[in-house]
């Protein structure tokens, strides 16, 4: 039998609710099985199901939202290296401009 701690107590009762559960919750979650919430955790099939679901559909969320934070940094590091060629382009013809400048003084 695992160990019952209110940790994982709290997130069940969580999952039940429908609420939103934290990284380290999921993690306890995942490694319940069905068995031991209808065994441990005193639920019926049903409530034991909704638990598992929920879990399931907390750790989806988890990855499309860290799929879209790594979409966003991709489309952050694109914007940036295109401002910089603007940029540096820029610059280069700015110092070529002040280079001939100086020389036909």
């Amino acid at each position: 039998m695992k160990k019952l701690n209110e940790e994982v107590e709290l997130a069940v009762l969580k999952a039940l609710e429908g609420a939103s559960l934290s990284d380290e919750e999921l993690q306890d979650l995942s490694d319940v099985t069905l068995g031991d919430l209808l065994a441990d955790h005193g639920l019926d099939y049903v409530l034991a199901d909704k638990v598992m679901s929920h879990v399931d559909y907390e750790i989806e969320k988890q990855k499309k939202q860290n799929l879209i934070s790594l979409e966003s940094i991709q489309k952050t590091v694109k914007n940036n290296s295109t401002f910089t060629r603007h940029t540096g382009s820029r610059f280069r013809k700015l110092v070529s401009n002040l280079i001939k400048e100086e020389m036909n003084r």
